[in-house]
């Protein structure tokens, strides 16, 4: 046992270190540049190289005390300043899942999205109404400028929005799907459909899950950098590539978690529904999975 815990508290020690103490190290090496440089000097290379210099030549600099106390408030600045990015992360990945209901940011975003949205529906049925002229229903090909529209409305949500982000509409039609397709309330039965998986299941939906979530924290990096950009100006530029990355990878990885989902529930749901004792002699149907979302969520008649 004793072995087993050493090595779980070394894999939890890397995994903190990879995930927050080096990106706070960076940043906390950022805050410090910056501060000294500031806007005017912000480029400055040789100002710090000077610092540095004199910093070397300070009797105290050579001090083993000195250089372990200065090591260990840089570690606890790096852990401290990853734990901020991990926590605006999580308060980021909420506000993508919002829903115009929650709060007035939300209800703003919403609806900015969902006129967009509706101004390119707009058009690519206009779009459509003329490529049809003339042309049979069945033999309807999408003209290039059709298509080029419709990339571009389904590039906000493939539906009407109802959630601030992309990521979110993403998600919210996994739940929509599995109600249309089974009548199963996934949030639910999520739970009891968890615990039925494989290891291998499992862990495809955790990594899946984590890389989602190194994404969210990436754009908390993103919100810290924006934050040191008002005192020098290159944290700006650091801000903006994160927040593009973040954008495109958060998207990614959306898609990918989204997919494992729904197809968790293609796979597995039959054999929940046998595991809660409901007979399902052939591929999941409504009446499965109503019955399975009155029965976990202690809905009885």
């Amino acid at each position: 046992m004793t072995d087993v815990l050493t090595s779980v508290g070394a894999r939890l020690a890397d995994r903190w270190i990879a995930l927050l103490v080096l990106p706070g190290a960076i940043y906390v090496s950022a805050v410090v540049a910056g501060i000294r440089l500031g806007h005017r000097n912000a480029i400055n290379s040789y100002r710090l190289s000077g610092d540095i210099r004199t910093l070397s030549m300070v009797p105290a600099s050579s001090n083993a005390g000195t250089i372990v106390l200065v090591l260990i408030a840089v570690l606890a600045l790096s852990g401290v300043s990853g734990l901020t990015a991990s926590a605006l992360g999580g308060l980021l990945e909420r506000y993508w899942h919002s829903s115009e209901e929650q709060w007035w940011l939300a209800n703003l975003a919403v609806w900015w999205r969902r006129s967009r949205w509706q101004r390119l529906e707009r058009k690519v049925t206009q779009l459509v109404s003329q490529d049809l002229a003339g042309t049979a229903r069945e033999d309807y090909k999408a003209s290039p400028a059709t298509a080029l529209v419709l990339a571009r409305r389904n590039r906000i949500s493939v539906d009407l929005p109802k959630r601030t982000t992309w990521i979110g509409d993403r998600f919210l039609l996994v739940y929509t799907r599995i109600e249309s397709a089974y009548s199963l309330d996934l949030q639910v039965a999520w739970a009891s459909l968890w615990l039925s998986l494989g290891d291998q299941a499992r862990s495809e939906l955790v990594a899946a899950r984590d890389a989602h979530g190194a994404t969210a924290r990436l754009g908390g990096w993103a919100i810290l950098y924006l934050a040191l950009g008002t005192v020098w100006w290159p944290a700006l530029v650091a801000s903006a590539v994160l927040s593009i990355t973040a954008g495109l990878r958060g998207r990614r990885t959306c898609d990918l978690l989204a997919d494992l989902v729904e197809g968790t529930v293609d796979r597995f749901g039959r054999e929940l529904a046998m595991s809660l004792g409901l007979k399902c002699p052939g591929p999941l149907t409504r009446i499965e999975g109503q019955a399975m979302s009155d029965l976990l969520g202690k809905r009885y008649k």
